[in-house]
């Protein structure tokens, strides 16, 4: 994969456009498990609960909604 910036995918289960926040569903690789967490692009550096954490590093923690790039449609993968 080497520098691909877009390495992860989610897929959006809810979302409440007056807030901002979004549910979705993912693989979290670093709890090993399906997750379903929630981001908002409105509030992007806010914390928990308002926004899950995608990176976990000892050097910094990173939002869903910091490493936000774009949304697709699925069934056109």
């Amino acid at each position: 994969m080497g520098n691909n910036p877009l390495s992860h995918i989610g897929i959006v289960v809810s979302v409440d456009k007056k807030s901002g926040s979004i549910d979705y569903v993912h693989n979290n690789t670093y709890l090993g498990d399906i997750r379903r967490e929630t981001m908002n692009l409105y509030k992007p550096h806010e914390k928990r609960p308002t926004n899950n954490y995608m990176r976990y590093d000892n050097k910094y923690k990173k939002t869903a909604a910091e490493l936000f790039d774009s949304f697709g449609i699925a069934w056109k993968l």
